[in-house]
C-alpha cells in the first residue's frame, strides 16, 4: 500500500486535486479499484497537509444480486460515511431501451446520479478509481472507434455543477491495485453486470495484454503519451498558474 499511496499522493499534488476543507465522495462500486482508492484516501487523510472529509457513495444500478453490505461494514470500521443511492438505471438501459452496447449510456447515467447525490449530500468533489490501464484503454478505444486522440482528464470541472471530478489513482498500475487489495485483505464485491467481460473495453484490454508479452513497457509507454497530451498536460499548466 505504501507504493500505491506514494503514486497517488504524487498525482494529487501534480494536479492539485485536494484543497483544504474539501468534502470528497469516493465513488465506490465494491470492485478492487474503488475499494483500494477508498482505503488509500482513508490513510491519506490522516497525514495529508490539506485536511479533507471523506465519504463513500455507491450507485445501486438495480442488478439482481447487488450487495453493498461489505462496503457498508468496511466504511463503518473506517469511520467513513457511506450512502447507497438506488436508481432505475438497469431498468432504463437494459429492460426498456435494450441497448446492445449499454456501457456508454450506463456510465453517463451513473455519473449523473453520482453528481446529483454528491451535491445533495454536500460534497464538492467526487473521486473515481480509474487506474493507469483504464486511461490506456480509453485512449485506444477513442482512437479505434471514434478516430480521436482523447482520454478522460485527471481533474474535470463542470460549468453547470458545483462538483469537481478527480482521479487520484490514474497513474497507479492495475496490477499494483490488485496486489494492494489482496495484501491488505480489502473486501471486494462480486460483479453482477451481465456484460462484464464482453465489452469493447475488454477487447482493448486483451489486445494490450497480448502486445505486452513482447513489449513489457507497453502500458507504461502508452500512459507516458497520455500525460503529454493536452487532456493531462493542460491540467498541470492550470495548477502552475493558480
Amino acid at each position: 500500500m505504501k507504493r500505491i499511496l506514494s503514486i497517488m499522493r504524487s498525482t494529487i499534488q501534480k494536479y492539485n486535486m485536494i484543497n483544504d476543507g474539501d468534502r470528497i465522495a469516493a465513488a465506490v462500486s465494491g470492485g478492487k479499484d474503488s475499494m483500494v482508492m477508498l482505503e488509500a484516501l482513508s490513510r491519506l487523510r490522516e497525514f495529508y497537509p490539506q485536511k479533507f472529509d471523506l465519504g463513500a457513495i455507491c450507485i445501486d444500478i438495480g442488478f439482481d444480486g447487488a450487495d453493498f453490505s461489505g462496503v457498508e461494514k468496511y466504511c463503518r470500521d473506517k469511520a467513513i460515511e457511506c450512502h447507497i443511492e438506488k436508481t432505475v438505471i438497469k431498468t432504463v438501459v437494459f429492460d426498456k431501451m435494450k441497448e446492445k452496447s449499454p456501457c456508454s449510456l450506463c456510465a453517463r447515467m451513473r455519473r449523473a446520479a453520482l453528481c446529483s447525490t454528491a451535491e445533495k449530500l454536500g460534497y464538492n468533489k467526487i473521486a473515481l478509481g480509474h487506474n493507469r490501464e483504464d486511461a490506456n484503454e480509453t485512449l485506444l478505444m477513442n482512437i479505434f472507434k471514434n478516430g480521436k486522440i482523447e482520454c478522460f482528464e485527471p481533474v474535470t470541472d463542470y460549468d453547470d455543477k458545483n462538483i469537481c471530478i478527480i482521479r487520484p489513482m490514474v497513474a497507479v498500475p492495475e496490477g499494483l491495485m490488485a496486489a494492494g487489495c489482496k495484501r491488505n485483505s480489502i473486501p471486494v464485491t462480486k460483479k453482477v453486470c451481465p456484460v462484464d467481460g464482453y465489452t469493447d473495453r475488454q477487447k482493448i484490454k486483451n489486445i494490450i495484454k497480448e502486445m505486452s508479452e513482447e513489449n513489457k513497457n507497453l502500458a507504461k509507454n502508452i500512459f507516458a503519451s497520455i500525460e503529454k497530451h493536452e487532456c493531462f498536460a493542460s491540467k498541470v499548466h492550470e495548477v502552475k498558474n493558480k
